[in-house]
């Protein structure tokens, strides 16, 4: 499950080159990092600006976010086309309009993620065609994979081979956790890294 929940800050990001060099010395790089890298991040907007910045399914596009410090709350609101609005009237002249947004509230935080139809083992995240991949929002990614299992192939001798396996459930086919990277790199313990279940007895 391809989930990133904000860009990183454009500095914060490494190449794959220099990703493969901070992790020389492990077993995995965890699929996490690698949707940090520059090459997943010009894939992923690439793929987005072909959406329209929409979900393919919902059709929402990211929301923005404002805190308020005085009722401690965090309000979701788009603006948008949809929230653009052109006013004409005497008070402006009759050739004259004023042009501005409002906000559209929303009732949760919507962001965008890109989805892969199916994995390719040995395929890193920005190697799929265009039209294998798709835009999300954060919701209707989470639904597609509570309700849908990714197929998952392997490539020999130029064609796709399906094979019976399922990203890790425990993980979401990260292969990691990040937050627990002092422990053992972050590994999975259930899939230990492969982010497929029963890869290892293959």
């Amino acid at each position: 499950m391809d989930i990133i929940e904000q860009e990183p800050v454009m500095q914060q990001m490494k190449t794959y080159q220099e990703l493969r060099e901070e992790y020389a010395t492990h077993v995995f790089i965890p699929y996490q990092h690698l949707l940090y890298t520059r090459e997943w991040q010009a894939k992923r907007q690439e793929i987005i600006d072909r959406d329209t910045s929409r979900c393919s399914v919902c059709s929402k596009g990211a929301t923005d976010s404002y805190y308020n410090p005085k009722t401690n709350e965090t309000i979701h609101f788009w603006l948008g086309n949809e929230a653009f609005e052109t006013r004409k009237g005497p008070a402006y002249g009759e050739e004259s309009y004023l042009e501005f947004f409002i906000p559209v509230g929303a009732s949760k935080q919507y962001t965008l993620h890109v989805h892969h139809k199916f994995y390719i083992l040995g395929k890193l995240p920005w190697e799929y065609s265009n039209d294998s991949l798709i835009t999300l929002c954060n919701w209707c990614h989470w639904k597609y994979h509570v309700e849908n299992d990714v197929e998952v192939f392997k490539e020999a001798s130029g064609t796709l081979e399906l094979l019976n396996i399922k990203p890790c459930s425990r993980c979401n086919g990260a292969g990691g956790f990040p937050e627990y990277s002092h422990i053992e790199n972050g590994i999975c313990f259930k899939c230990r890294g492969t982010r497929f279940e029963n890869l290892t007895s293959l």
